[in-house]
């Protein structure tokens, strides 16, 4: 399992380092203004390339799982799910499977995709004092909601929702 797990999840030794602030201060705030500038401008381009992308996923996604509950819901409906089957509906549990997979990739595209975003505003938040003063950091002291948060909310959702119907698959066809 921990194999499986390795190949999606990265680490970030070896392609991003960590540096201290004085580093980051030394590196990009205390450039010209010029080039603090172009740096701060790169930043917003790539946070906003970012939240484009991850709505472009999250659409991605909703255009897969979508279909595939229709097709669980057309399957279980069908005339066909009532007769004895010789596979046991195995048509039915690919499906499921597939809804599963779906769900857990939308739930870790979902971080990953943060992430990045993430990576992003803490340049801004770093360079901004000098380029527009506390632009940025300037926030409504109310909480807000984080619609980031609440997509993978869904996604985990979504993804019980298939341990369900899979759970039901195996009850319908005496497996448990």
């Amino acid at each position: 399992m921990r194999k499986i797990i390795r190949i999606f999840w990265k680490k970030n030794d070896g392609d991003l380092t960590q540096i201290s602030y004085d580093e980051y201060k030394a590196n990009l705030i205390d450039l010209s203004e010029k080039q603090r500038n172009a740096a701060y401008e790169k930043a917003w381009d790539c946070r906003k390339f970012e939240i484009e992308l991850y709505w472009k996923r999250a659409t991605y996604f909703w255009a897969l799982i979508v279909p595939t509950f229709a097709g669980y819901f057309a399957l279980m409906n069908s005339q066909n799910y009532t007769k004895t089957d010789y596979y046991n509906h195995a048509e039915v549990f690919i499906v499921i499977c597939i809804g599963f997979i779906l769900s857990v990739a939308w739930a870790l595209v979902n971080k990953g995709s943060k992430s990045w975003q993430r990576h992003w505003e803490i340049h801004l938040d770093l360079l901004e004092n000098k380029i527009t003063g506390p632009l940025y950091k300037t926030v409504s002291p109310n909480e807000t909601f984080s619609v980031s948060k609440i997509n993978e909310i869904i996604s985990w959702f979504f993804t019980a929702i298939w341990i369900l119907l899979a759970y039901k698959f195996q009850g319908d066809q005496g497996l448990t």
